[in-house]
């Protein structure tokens, strides 16, 4: 799992630059990883002003947990931890297994298994029963769902 890259990393158009910046400022760098989704936070952060419904920030490892009650057991790269995350998904309601073939065949599993996460979190905002991590965050600030 990775971070998203915090606010002193959006004032650089560098990796190294918005490294160094972040480092500075929380004592740990940023991921090469967490670099790489800078120009798509960028987008949303330019879309919001207008934007015709909430946008709200889901981690499918938070996801996951909420759905287990407690952190997964094994990494969602190994068997076993796509085993307990579908298991999850499953119970929540959400069965893959009804996808699209081309679909299947074209993403990656952990990365079909963290989109449905995150659905499941947009549908429990959408309907006031997700929560706020961490909970005593104000309005507004940063926070993730789950």
């Amino acid at each position: 799992m990775f971070t998203t890259p915090p606010p002193a990393a959006f004032e650089h158009q560098d990796y190294a630059a918005a490294n160094s910046a972040v480092r500075a400022t929380t004592g740990k760098g940023i991921s090469r990883q967490s670099w790489a989704l800078m120009p798509k936070i960028r987008e949303v952060l330019a879309w919001m002003p207008g934007a015709p419904c909430p946008v709200i920030e889901a981690h499918p490892e938070a996801c996951f947990t909420a759905m287990l009650g407690g952190p997964t057991s094994a990494s969602k790269k190994t068997w076993a931890g796509m085993r307990e995350r579908h298991g999850a998904l499953i119970d929540a309601g959400l069965d893959l297994s009804g996808l699209d073939q081309a679909a299947g065949r074209a993403a990656m599993t952990d990365d079909m298994l963290d989109a449905a996460a995150a659905a499941w979190t947009a549908w429990r905002f959408h309907t006031g029963v997700a929560r706020r991590f961490p909970e005593d965050a104000a309005a507004g600030a940063d926070a993730i769902w789950a």
